[in-house]
């Protein structure tokens, strides 16, 4: 589970915490677990047995499972918990987050990422370190495993492949597709064979220039649904800019574009025709595409230049008129 400072591609990661099962593993507190070490910012880690830990080893999962998070340090802002499963869609198990503030119940796939914001508050009981919890139920078995999904990229089309096993009562295939890994949408169907083991395709015709992010999502004659993996596929020559809008400046801030720039942390400088330096800042981009604000307020009227240092030390110089 990873925290981060905000929802979709403008948050930063504030922390996070790793839980495996295995049988190899024991429930005791061992050297196969990694304790917490705390930070400066906000803190989330696992409590178990006492301890607050960072990465947390147990047994093969169970439906009496219960992972109790430990919250400190929180800012009144609204935050993204981001929740990343591997290998964990089997055994007919449901994950729920349980939020004691709101006093709400939030299913999660083990099947791929879920992203759930949350919001503290002026009330403390929204940043109670034991406000978070995931809970594991036994559920209905599904009518499909899924096996393996990949997408392959063959000219200009991208082909989108998945296997499934234990196929039974399927209605339909529904192949998703997006941008950023997290908003997808419905982009083709396919229908089922419903004979156990099977082999699927769907080819994307029209994928977007950069990167598209496909899973398939199966839907049940019962209404039951599962999806698989998120895959990846980037699609031709992308083209990396950073710009500014609008400019003439029109708002009072510089709005700041970043198109498929490297994560990391950027510094700005902004300076007078003279080269005087009238503005300094930094800003921590998330990878691909995002836009940045600078205010600008009480600006002169006039030509500046809009200095860009990147997290690979090199350097870039936009015209900018207010």
């Amino acid at each position: 589970m990873s925290l981060f400072t905000g929802a979709g591609n403008t948050g930063i990661i504030a922390d996070g915490n790793s839980v495996a099962f295995n049988d190899n593993y024991s429930n005791n507190i061992d050297g196969n677990d990694a304790i917490k070490i705390f930070n400066a910012g906000e803190n989330f880690g696992i409590k178990r047995a006492g301890k607050n830990l960072a990465i947390e080893s147990r047994s093969s999962i169970k439906t009496t499972d219960t992972i109790y998070y430990n919250m400190t340090n929180m800012s009144q802002r609204t935050y993204q918990l981001r929740f990343s499963p591997e290998n964990m869609q089997s055994g007919g198990l449901q994950a729920f987050l349980i939020d004691k503030f709101l006093n709400t119940t939030t299913p999660l796939s083990l099947a791929d990422s879920s992203f759930v914001n949350i919001t503290i508050t002026s009330n403390a009981a929204s940043a109670a370190a034991d406000r978070f919890a995931v809970v594991f139920r036994q559920t209905a078995a599904l009518p499909v495993t899924f096996v393996s999904i990949k997408a392959i990229q063959k000219d200009k089309t991208v082909l989108v492949e998945w296997n499934v096993a234990n196929q039974s009562g399927i209605e339909q295939y529904q192949v998703e597709k997006s941008t950023d890994g997290i908003s997808f949408v419905e982009a083709g169907n396919v229908d089922p064979a419903n004979n156990g083991v099977a082999a699927y395709s769907w080819a994307d015709t029209k994928p977007f220039e950069g990167n598209n992010y496909y899973r398939v999502k199966s839907i049940g004659k019962d209404g039951k649904i599962s999806y698989t993996t998120i895959v990846k596929v980037t699609n031709g020559n992308i083209t990396t800019t950073i710009s500014v809008y609008a400019n003439p400046i029109i708002d009072g801030a510089i709005h700041l574009k970043m198109g498929n720039q490297p994560a990391g942390v950027y510094a700005i400088k902004l300076m007078n025709s003279m080269g005087q330096l009238i503005t300094r800042s930094q800003l921590t981009h998330a990878e691909n595409n995002s836009t940045e604000t600078i205010p600008v307020r009480s600006l002169a009227k006039g030509v500046y230049h809009l200095e860009i240092i990147k997290p690979d030390g090199s350097k870039e110089i936009i015209q900018v008129l207010n």
